[in-house]
């Protein structure tokens, strides 16, 4: 006759008490959709160039920004005063594309 070992890190089920009474299980999460890509544009977009040039006039919020506007594209520069380099640089072409600059850096 040969005993049987119990494996190591197994729990044995033998003579094990029942429980006496069961556990209510919490209802299941209900699944999550995915979300879809709109095909509409914010109305914040800007279709060219001088539609961007005219809206930054009136914004009161770049009061902390010095605003320089070129002929190809206008520069937002916001600076600290202790340093030479502007903390950030946003630079926009005239084509919408942009360019971020955080202390100089790309």
């Amino acid at each position: 006759m040969t005993k049987k070992k119990p494996k190591f890190g197994f729990i044995p089920l033998l003579n094990m008490p029942e429980k006496s009474h069961e556990s209510i299980q919490p209802p299941p999460r209900p699944g999550r959709s995915v979300v879809k890509d709109t095909k509409e544009q914010p109305a914040a977009c800007y279709k060219d160039f001088t539609a961007l040039c005219r809206r930054v006039k009136g914004l009161k919020c770049l009061s902390e920004w010095n605003v320089k506007k070129l002929s190809d594209g206008v520069v937002f520069k916001k600076t600290v005063d202790p340093f030479f380099i502007p903390e950030l640089e946003i630079i926009v072409d005239d084509s919408l594309g942009f360019t971020v600059k955080v202390y100089g850096c790309y």
